[in-house]
């Protein structure tokens, strides 16, 4: 699996769990607010509808379909989420929990 290049929506979230994994911490939460923030930054919008209505499919760590192209944020980093809670897409919060193996 190939990282995301600086073109792709993700890259943003890819760098931030980068700098985690360098700082040597073993799991760490974002918030949606967090990630939404990362992407705004960088002129790649929001988080999609998707992330919300599918939530643990949505975060999930497979990459058997081609059409998840966000998924290399995290597992390129050998990075996998464990835990997502409470997403609700009117209030744009909730948490995804990430940790390094």
């Amino acid at each position: 699996m190939d990282p995301l290049l600086p073109k792709h929506k993700y890259y943003p979230l890819q760098q931030k769990i980068k700098e985690m994994k360098l700082s040597g911490v073993n799991d760490f939460i974002l918030t949606i607010s967090e990630i939404d923030q990362l992407l705004a930054e960088s002129n790649k919008g929001m988080l999609p509808l998707s992330a919300f209505k599918y939530g643990p499919l949505y975060w999930g760590n497979d990459l058997k379909s081609p059409t998840h192209v966000w998924k290399p944020a995290w597992l390129t980093n050998e990075c996998y989420i464990t835990e997502v809670n409470n997403l609700n897409n009117v209030r744009r919060c909730g948490t995804i929990h990430f940790t390094f193996r």
